[in-house]
């Protein structure tokens, strides 16, 4: 008698798959659309259709040989040629153009390098979708390649796309999990949890910061180690835990490399957090250490903002005057720059501060406008709370700061100290005041 059959089991899909990311931007109607739309000029229908080419080539296996439509040599060389073409973007769109090509060596480095390239030049040059549609382009020619998937997701938070970042966080992850790439997965829990803080959402955030860290720890990544504990900082002072953000800015400075990247960023949340307990002093040394070893025009833009609020606090009109008359001219120029929603915010507090009730209402009502239309619903909501105490009237500021303990209020001034020192030893601090302009 044959052995009675088991019933057959259900298979489970593999959950080590990579979670398919979203391609296009809310409204955008086919792949590209964004890169000629940003542009505004003839000179993108070149880099659009090598992003086309990218993407039809990277779906090669489902996508019938008759789509790609080769240019001859001469002309293709025509196009190169043009001078409204960047010099920064020529090699890697050349390299681009020979995507069509018959060949049978594998190309995808050598082409994931260009689109990353033309990324990195439209990430400086203030061309954002195009910077996260070449990002992407290498992403889909490295399927598997989970620092692509990340690069992606780090463009599209700072776009503000935060949806589309997240699903691109979550392959980055996936990735790195099947490929054993412990930064990229401690890097993208991080990513997921600056997600969760522009949510609101700090119990989540903490959840996948602690996953960071640990994994970090684990791996020996001590600069990634730092960006954690400088997270974990974050999601403490957002929670009003006094004591634990000092304990944790401490760990953060010690955990980074003098030499890393991201110390003027922790220096500035530091002394923001101190700015905030009403320590105008202490925070205004420390902003104007920061102010030199910065690069990016968004960052130095910020940390201009809060010069304002931290003069403005310590009643010091000529210095909130020359802060408000840079940041509101660098605004005017460019209204949608990363962090502009900080920036507003910043200065109608500081305007507030000093009882200048008209600037504070026009740059608190603007404030809620872009943050609103940016979808950062944290300092949308905290500028429309500025307004409305500004309209009521019931606006309070006090020049006395919150009392700390003897203990933490030292510990506090020596971090201070050594934050103003390092910064100084990367070519900072000659004469503060004759440094601050950076525009």
């Amino acid at each position: 008698m044959p052995p009675a059959k088991h019933p057959q089991r259900l298979t489970r899909p593999d959950r080590g798959q990579a979670p398919p990311p979203a391609l296009l931007a809310q409204g955008e109607p086919f792949d590209g659309f964004n890169v000629i739309d940003e542009w505004q000029s003839p000179a993108a229908v070149l880099p659009w259709q090598a992003l086309r080419d990218v993407i039809l080539w990277a779906r090669r296996a489902e996508t019938p040989a008759r789509l790609f439509t080769f240019t001859a040599p001469e002309r293709r060389a025509a196009e190169l040629a043009d001078p409204a073409i960047p010099d920064d973007i020529r090699a890697p769109l050349t390299v681009l153009s020979r995507v069509l090509e018959p060949t049978t060596a594998d190309a995808r480095e050598e082409l994931a390098q260009a689109c990353r390239a033309i990324s990195k030049w439209a990430d400086t040059n203030g061309f954002p979708q195009t910077a996260i549609s070449f990002a992407q382009g290498a992403a889909l020619i490295h399927t598997v390649h989970a620092g692509h998937a990340y690069q992606v997701a780090l463009l599209c938070r700072r776009a503000a796309e935060y949806e589309r970042a997240e699903t691109w966080y979550r392959r980055a992850l996936r990735l790195a999990v099947k490929s054993r790439d412990p930064s990229i997965a401690a890097l993208s829990w991080l990513g997921l949890g600056n997600l969760f803080i522009q949510r609101g959402n700090y119990t989540a955030a903490r959840t996948v910061q602690l996953r960071a860290f640990r994994i970090a720890r684990r791996s020996g990544l001590w600069n990634i180690k730092g960006l954690a504990l400088h997270d974990l900082f974050a999601v403490a002072v957002e929670q009003g835990q006094v004591v634990e953000a000092e304990n944790l800015a401490r760990q953060a400075f010690h955990a980074y490399p003098k030499g890393a990247d991201r110390l003027p960023a922790l220096a500035s949340d530091v002394a923001a957090n101190w700015l905030q307990q009403g320590f105008y002093g202490r925070a205004l040394v420390v902003f104007r250490a920061v102010l030199p070893v910065l690069h990016l025009g968004s960052e130095r833009l910020f940390i201009v903002s809060l010069i304002a609020r931290a003069a403005a606090g310590a009643g010091d009109l000529a210095l909130f005057t020359w802060a408000w008359t840079e940041a509101w001219t660098v605004l005017e120029r460019e209204p949608t720059t990363n962090r502009a929603c900080g920036v507003l915010y910043n200065l109608a507090y500081a305007s507030a501060c000093l009882g200048d009730w008209e600037r504070a209402r026009m740059a608190g009502e603007y404030s809620v406008e872009v943050a609103t239309g940016r979808g950062e619903q944290q300092i949308a909501r905290k500028a429309a709370e500025l307004v409305g105490e500004l309209e009521l009237q019931r606006f309070e500021h006090s020049l006395t700061p919150s009392p700390e303990e003897p203990k933490v209020l030292e510990r506090a001034e020596a971090l201070a100290l050594r934050i103003v020192r390092r910064l100084a030893a990367r070519g900072g601090l000659n004469s503060p005041r004759a440094r601050l302009n950076p525009f």
